[in-house]
């Protein structure tokens, strides 16, 4: 055929095709048609149906009809890896022409089902509430500024006290290394707090100078930091949980739907970023909820749920208050852009109708009928449509080191009251027995 998009105007004379589907529980209150056909979300079965939606434009258009055929499960090999159950046996056995439900074409699938070409994309995320960045960050008031910064302060502050010791000391010789110490310390801190000095002693040229510019120094560092701390308030934590490998690393427990293909999607899914997510999150730790069961766990505890989002999302509204829908961040387990998202409509081997299915769904996407069909099952992560100027409120996470500070500095001064009363003593004693003894 030297134009293969011609085959588009043929008719099949209304033949009837076996179609597999796979749906674990029929919901309440609806029959398997009803479920497979229409958009209606059930809190037991998570899929999309969009593939089917695609493979009824393309039956209409070539003149035939499907007649859906139910299994529990995607499939899995047995028997020493030579027969598929669930809907892969179908095919297998060539019980079914193709599903309406798109898969990942992974090699160990390709000897028992040709592609009909990508349908849909991967739609499942891994969902959660992102943890505060700034509780789990250093000491909320060494933030704004480096460690580098923190140092440097450091050192300066040290040569400066040492200046200013050696500069008094020349001037008046008859001060205390200690007392001329005391002082120094001192009015570097008041200058470092802009505080001021805490003496005016200080007469010669050289140790204003030193003065006046510690001034300068700390005043424009002490911009840099109100501006950081002021600017973190206003500002949304910053999320650093948004890729794969970053929330491996986090230690977050996984929670995965009752899907049938998170119960096999690691499997058959490929990266190294995947395997290592499963060989240390996931592997001999998998927890399978429903779609509601899930949510709550997820809405109650930090948990990342990997869920379909286009089923999941509508109730995430009734479920999550304003302030826990913004803390929800996503993470695709494909790429959404790349073809790694991509999922195939699967046909059986060798089958007279792969031709059909393929130049269908590749007619509808040059047209653009199959991404108006697509998008039209595919939903957004919720926003909260609350007032999002809300001043940030700081709680005892960001503020409990000032107070470890302030309690360290009352134990110090506690042990040193005590450490000179029982120096004092031993003093008074040792004099008392001086004094016995002379007389």
């Amino acid at each position: 055929m030297d134009d293969p998009f011609l085959a588009f105007n043929y008719s099949l004379d209304g033949i009837v095709m076996n179609v597999g589907f796979s749906l674990n529980v029929v919901p309440k209150g609806v029959t398997f048609l009803e479920f497979a056909t229409k958009r209606i979300i059930s809190n037991a079965n998570s899929l999309s149906r969009a593939p089917y939606q695609v493979l009824l434009l393309i039956s209409q258009k070539y003149n035939f009809r499907m007649h859906l055929k139910r299994t529990t499960q995607y499939g899995k090999l047995v028997d020493n890896n030579t027969r598929w159950t669930g809907l892969m046996g179908y095919l297998q056995r060539k019980e079914v022409d193709f599903a309406s439900q798109s898969f990942v074409f992974a090699l160990k699938r390709m000897p028992v089902i040709d592609s009909g070409f990508s349908a849909t994309k991967y739609r499942h995320f891994f969902v959660f509430r992102h943890p505060d960045t700034h509780v789990n960050m250093k000491n909320p008031f060494l933030r704004p500024l480096d460690d580098v910064i923190w140092l440097g302060i450091f050192l300066v502050s040290v040569v400066t006290v040492f200046a200013l010791v050696m500069i008094k000391n020349k001037e008046q010789e008859f001060m205390k290394m200690k007392e001329a110490l005391v002082i120094s310390v001192l009015n570097v801190i008041g200058i470092l707090a802009l505080q001021g000095l805490c003496s005016d002693i200080w007469s010669s040229m050289r140790a204003k100078m030193i003065l006046m510019l510690s001034l300068i120094f700390s005043f424009i560092l002490y911009q840099l930091y109100s501006g950081a701390i002021v600017g973190s308030l206003l500002a949304p934590s910053p999320r650093t949980i948004t890729t794969i490998e970053k929330l491996t690393e986090s230690g977050m427990k996984i929670v995965m739907e009752e899907t049938a293909s998170n119960r096999v999607i690691f499997g058959v899914s490929f990266g190294k970023d995947l395997k290592d997510l499963y060989e240390n999150r996931v592997k001999d730790k998998e927890i399978y909820v429903s779609m509601t069961e899930g949510l709550k766990m997820m809405r109650d505890t930090r948990i990342v749920f990997l869920t379909n989002v286009d089923e999941s999302y509508g109730l995430i509204k009734d479920l999550f208050s304003h302030a826990q829908q913004k803390e929800l961040q996503e993470i695709p387990f494909f790429p959404q852009e790349t073809t790694r998202a991509a999922l195939y409509i699967p046909i059986q081997k060798k089958s007279p109708f792969s031709e059909v299915i393929r130049v269908g769904v590749l007619r509808l996407a040059e047209i653009g009928i199959k991404l108006h069909v697509v998008k039209q099952w595919e939903l957004k992560l919720p926003k909260s449509d609350s007032n999002s100027n809300v001043l940030k409120i700081i709680d005892i996470e960001q503020t409990r080191s000032a107070f470890f500070l302030l309690l360290i500095g009352h134990l110090i001064c506690m042990f040193l009251v005590f450490l000179e009363r029982i120096t004092m003593k031993i003093r008074h004693c040792l004099k008392r027995q001086r004094t016995f003894f002379i007389d």
